[in-house]
């Protein structure tokens, strides 16, 4: 696999980490702050905010193979 190629993926993968991250932190300074928006977050939303990250998690893994496997074939 050229090097263009590996950059590419490299990039994918971190803008993938970035945003779990982002959104990771953004709940976290909601939740801690005083405004009533950290009333709106019950157990069930946090649960499906884990599910959330968990799931594009696995979608940005599943697009990397892809991903990798077409990069493959044009020989990048």
């Amino acid at each position: 696999m050229s090097q263009k190629a590996k950059k590419h993926i490299w990039t994918f993968i971190r803008c993938g980490l970035g945003f779990s991250l982002s959104g990771l932190l953004l709940y976290k300074i909601i939740s801690s702050s005083k405004i009533d928006l950290a009333k709106e977050f019950s157990r069930i939303n946090i649960t499906w905010f884990i599910i959330a990250i968990l799931l594009y998690g696995v979608a940005v893994f599943v697009s990397f193979f892809r991903w990798q496997k077409l990069l493959e074939v044009l020989d990048v």
